[in-house]
Parts: structure tokens; C-alpha cells; sequence
């Protein structure tokens, strides 16, 4: 008997407000966690992409991340993708990741208690649940960390493909699940067209 596909979980994302209370609550419990929040945020980097980043591949002075590698129970691999990807940083993110550098040794920009890689992620959930918490917010995943980053700068007006490029998607119809978040947009748009009505 053939088994039907399992629907996608839902997408969350958080708005721009929310996430700004995010980080709010985690900069003065954690440096450490702030900034790995903030590379999901302003980069859009997958936890496993997180956690696999060297201080070689993070360009403070070219202000752009090499997403190279993807750690999985400690071992490094390729990202999801297969291809390395080159990500611009804000300017919140460099100077997070610039404090971040000066309080960390090694290698390794978020390395597991041991100082080397992770063998498991369930430490970033764990403060990710605890800063939602602490913020007020509702739960939600560490990926819609990821979600949020697309979602937001389709909110500002990003096209599709630029966030596909960023994501590292193979294809734009993986990104066009966030295509919807501009609907607000499209309504307002049409409603505009009312106030040129002659009276």
C-alpha cells in the first residue's frame, strides 16, 4: 500500500517587533546564544550550518559568512544544498560576531562543550525555547529562526529569487512558500485604488 506524503509543518516566522524581543531577552543572559540567534536571523543559516562555522569562514572586514560545511552528530558534511554559499552580514551581525570573537578560542565559532563539533543540537532548542519564554513569545522551532530571516525580507520587498539565493535553494519553488507574506502588501496595494474615486 502506497503512502501518502506527510504535509509540510507549518511555516512560523517571527515578526519584526518579535524578533527584536528575542534578542533583547538573550543579549544580557548570553553572548553566546545572541549571536547564534542572530546568524539564523540576519543570515538565514541552518542550525547544523551554524554549528559547523570556522573563524576562517566568517569575513568581519568583507562583512560576508562561507557557508561551507553542516555538522551532523559531530561529523562535518556539506550543506543541505550541496553547494557553498556566500552570505552578506548586516551590520548588527558583524559587530555581534566581532564581541563574540574576542570571548572565544579555537577554530570553531560555536563549538560544543568539549571544543569541538556538536553531537547534538537540542542545546540551541533548549535556549531558544528559554529566550522565547523569557520574551513573552510564543514557541516555535529553531528553523522558523530561518523562516523568519526569508520572510522578513520578502516583507521589505526582496524578490523570491534573491531569498532562493541566499537560502541556498535549488530552485525558486522551494521559496515560494514565502510568497504569501507579502499579501498585506497586494491588499493595500488595491485598496489604494479606492481613494481615486471620484466622489
Amino acid at each position: 500500500m502506497r503512502k501518502l506524503p506527510r504535509p509540510e509543518p507549518e511555516t512560523e516566522w517571527l515578526r519584526p517587533d518579535e524578533s527584536a524581543r528575542l534578542l533583547d531577552a538573550t543579549q544580557t543572559v548570553s553572548q553566546k546564544w545572541f549571536t547564534f540567534f542572530l546568524v539564523a536571523l540576519r543570515a538565514g543559516l541552518r542550525k547544523a550550518e551554524i554549528f559547523a562555522l570556522h573563524w576562517p569562514e566568517v569575513d568581519l572586514d568583507a562583512r560576508q559568512l562561507t557557508v561551507r560545511y553542516s555538522v551532523w552528530y559531530g561529523h562535518l558534511g556539506s550543506p543541505k544544498s550541496g553547494k557553498t554559499r556566500v552570505v552578506p552580514m548586516s551590520a548588527d551581525l558583524v559587530g555581534a560576531l566581532t564581541e563574540w570573537r574576542r570571548q572565544s578560542t579555537g577554530e570553531l565559532v560555536f563549538p560544543g562543550r568539549a571544543g569541538g563539533l556538536v553531537h547534538g543540537q537540542s542545546s540551541a532548542n533548549s535556549a531558544l525555547h528559554e529566550a522565547l519564554d523569557r520574551a513573552g513569545l510564543r514557541r516555535i522551532r529553531f528553523h522558523d529562526l530561518r523562516h523568519t530571516f526569508a520572510s522578513q525580507l520578502v516583507l521589505r520587498g526582496c524578490s523570491l529569487k534573491v531569498v532562493q539565493q541566499l537560502l541556498g535553494h535549488h530552485s525558486v519553488t522551494m521559496t515560494e512558500r514565502y510568497a504569501h507574506v507579502g499579501d498585506d502588501q497586494l491588499v493595500a496595494a488595491v485598496a489604494s485604488l479606492d481613494e481615486d474615486e471620484p466622489s
